[in-house]
């Protein structure tokens, strides 16, 4: 039970609670007090001229006193020295109970403040820490996951080189498969390093857009993957129009690297890869279809997260790479102030769509 309370609870998010709740009282003390102090001498203003006259009485006591009426009234009451003294004692009761009365008021204003702040001062500082704490977490994921990739290829490099070492007959042929296998494991560390590069990278200072024929863009991507898709025997079926943006001509295209690179490794021998454009409103829209096993609907909100690898409809075919793709391309276009998303259909393939402001 201990356990729980305290989980639900946490410890940061209780100290910066009292932060909060401490200025909270602290102003609303401080108005109590500064009300309290105006409001009883406004009282004491207001009744000083009643509360004079008895005084002037106890230093010359008359028998009757004449309280002359209205100007217009024409008229004189008469009241006695006790009905004076009376009044002033009445007053002066009177005075206190307001005091009083008014300090239980300000008293229970503030215990209503003290719980009210108390919850309102927590809520507050859960909603303050949950970012921090998310992007601590996803922080500490991101350095695990990213050792965790460093690890297999330096590790697959040391055995074979200590597998190497320890042949005292190394034939040439042998050393050059070493070589070859270790100079595979480096390209790999150097595939990685680029993308965490990219993905730490803030390019604010740099981002000079200029406007970029989307034709051309999907060209070049094309180009950079011919010799994949026609070793699959895939057709990229390209039908977009004539369209230009604003934009980083190199980013954009590895975007569309990306999107094809996994659009050709996903799907099967002998199909077609599909991209789609078209311009709507103030945004244009480009897509890249494929024909694999789908994406499930599980997997969707996870994908374009770093080191994501969905599981097992696309994982399954145990293609190269990080999970790390989808996310370069999702921080690109969000550095073009676009949406990048994704569709399927288990067992029909999958869309991803890019939306680029015009």
């Amino acid at each position: 039970m201990r356990r729980n309370i305290f989980n639900r609870f946490d410890l940061p998010s209780v100290r910066l609670a009292i932060s909060y709740l401490a200025i909270i009282m602290v102003l609303s003390i401080s108005f109590s007090t500064i009300f309290y102090r105006t409001s009883t001498v406004n009282l004491n203003l207001q009744l000083q001229p009643t509360l004079n006259s008895g005084t002037a009485m106890d230093a010359h006591p008359p028998s009757e006193l004449a309280i002359v009426g209205g100007a217009d009234s024409g008229q004189q009451v008469t009241a006695s020295t006790n009905d004076i003294y009376n009044l002033n004692a009445q007053l002066q009761k009177n005075i206190a109970a307001i005091r009083t009365g008014l300090l239980w008021r300000l008293l229970g204003l503030n215990i209503g403040a003290l719980f009210i702040g108390g919850v309102l001062s927590y809520y507050l500082a859960r909603r303050t820490l949950q970012p921090m704490e998310s992007a601590m977490d996803t922080q500490a994921r991101f350095a695990s996951d990213a050792s965790h990739e460093l690890r297999t290829p330096l590790t697959v490099m040391q055995a074979e080189i200590e597998v190497v070492l320890k042949k005292t007959d190394l034939s040439v042929d042998r050393a050059k498969a070493a070589l070859r296998s270790n100079y595979q494991e480096v390209t790999r560390l150097k595939q990685l390093s680029e993308g965490l590069l990219r993905l730490a990278h803030n390019p604010q200072s740099d981002n000079i857009f200029s406007p970029v024929n989307l034709d051309e863009v999907i060209n070049d991507a094309m180009n950079q993957l011919l010799k994949p898709a026609q070793a699959k025997h895939i057709t990229i079926d390209d039908t977009v129009p004539r369209l230009s943006i604003q934009g980083d001509r190199q980013g954009l295209v590895q975007v569309l690297v990306i999107l094809l690179d996994n659009a050709i490794k996903y799907s099967p021998q002998k199909c077609t890869v599909h991209i789609e454009g078209r311009a709507q409103g103030k945004h244009i829209l480009l897509s890249v279809s494929d024909e694999g096993p789908g994406i499930r609907a599980t997997d969707l909100p996870h994908i374009f997260e770093r080191f994501y690898r969905a599981d097992p409809s696309r994982s399954a075919h145990k293609v190269s790479g990080y999970g790390l793709g989808l996310s370069i391309a999702q921080k690109i276009v969000q550095q073009h102030h676009g949406e990048i998303s994704a569709a399927s259909t288990l067992g029909q393939g999958a869309t991803f769509t890019v939306k680029l402001p015009a």
